[in-house]
């Protein structure tokens, strides 16, 4: 899988507060092991969208019935005779373990971030452009200027509660990715259509094209079939369809 560079494209408000969430993270990561001030002011503006992202829609409830799901189906797989036991039951006390953690944590975790007065001052002050300087959060300057283990210490206070979350979040998608089966398909003049059945409960699909070629998937999906279609970007940035045939992988789950 190599020489593939995906796509995914989530078909539920779940998979895709999901997405968002290992996408945020996965930049807060990058960020707070690097000791410029550029990185931290980055790491928290970062933080504050997933504050936002949190607050708009119930996650720590959505991951559990995530797990709930997984849980599910992996008991179900033990039934079957070439089952690998050992690692199905690991995968599965996982993710009971994922499940104590998250009910241990309170359901209003979020206001331990909003209580900070600075967190809150940043966040009022970040959507005007370039808010964050020093005549306008001083105290955020100032605070820029700490020694790098006190902000670390600090950071991770605030992201605590969040690591936990992001645990899980990251072990669901891994494990989607894992379960979803990759197949080679043609796209006539660029555009694909996929029938979905009727009883299909499809939360992702996945792309795999060429990582030589430069082009993309545009997606729309609806109760009954997906479809793709697949562009380039001229000079002026705008996209073009491909009107020959092209190979890609597609899988959803």
């Amino acid at each position: 899988m190599n020489n593939y560079f995906f796509f995914e494209h989530p078909l539920t408000e779940r998979m895709r507060l999901l997405l968002r969430y290992e996408f945020l993270w996965s930049q807060i990561l990058f960020h707070i092991d690097q000791d410029h001030e550029f990185s931290y002011r980055s790491g928290i503006s970062l933080l504050i969208e997933i504050i936002e992202l949190i607050e708009r829609g119930d996650i720590k409830n959505e991951v559990l019935k995530e797990l709930d799901t997984k849980s599910n189906i992996l008991s179900h797989i033990l039934k079957y005779p070439d089952t690998d036991v050992e690692q199905t039951n690991k995968l599965l006390n996982k993710i009971r373990v994922f499940k104590d953690e998250l009910s241990a944590i309170d359901n209003n975790f979020v206001a331990t971030l909003k209580s900070s007065q600075l967190l809150n001052n940043i966040r009022h002050r970040i959507s005007a452009p370039g808010g964050l300087l020093s005549f306008d959060l001083p105290e955020f300057h100032n605070w820029l200027r700490f020694p790098q283990d006190k902000k670390t210490r600090r950071l991770s206070k605030w992201l605590s509660n969040l690591q936990v979350l992001a645990d899980v979040v990251i072990f669901i998608l891994w494990l989607n990715r894992e379960w979803i089966e990759l197949e080679s398909v043609y796209a006539d003049d660029g555009v694909y259509n996929h029938q979905l059945n009727q009883n299909s409960n499809v939360s992702l699909v996945r792309i795999g094209l060429d990582k030589n070629k430069l082009y993309f998937p545009e997606i729309s999906a609806g109760r009954h079939r997906i479809i793709i279609r697949f562009c380039s970007t001229n000079d002026e940035d705008r996209p073009i369809q491909i009107d020959r045939e092209l190979e890609f992988l597609i899988g959803m789950i």
